[in-house]
C-alpha cells in the first residue's frame, strides 16, 4: 500500500489540497502533518516583533493538535487509514 503525505493547515488552499488528495488518492494510506512555524517577526523586537509571547508554543500546538484530530476525523469519515 503506499502512503501519501499530506500537509494540513487552516488555510483555503489547505483544506481543498486535503480534500483534493482524499478524492484522489483514496486507496492510499495517509500521513497526516503540520509544522509549527517559530517565525523571529513574531518574538523578535530586532525584526518587528513584540517581544517574548507568552505561550504562543503552547497554543499552536494545542491549534495543531485539534487540526490533526479534524483531519483524522475526515480520513475516517472517507473509510481512508
Amino acid at each position: 500500500m503506499r502512503r501519501t503525505l499530506v500537509a494540513l493547515n487552516d488555510s483555503l488552499q489547505g483544506l481543498r489540497a486535503f480534500e483534493y488528495a482524499l478524492s484522489t488518492y483514496n486507496d492510499d494510506a495517509f500521513v497526516l502533518v503540520h509544522v509549527i512555524d517559530y517565525s523571529e517577526s513574531i518574538t523578535d523586537p530586532n525584526r518587528g516583533g513584540r517581544g517574548r509571547l507568552e505561550g504562543w508554543y503552547q497554543k499552536a500546538t494545542e491549534d495543531a493538535e485539534e487540526l490533526l484530530s479534524e483531519g483524522t476525523g475526515a480520513l475516517d469519515e472517507h473509510g481512508v487509514s
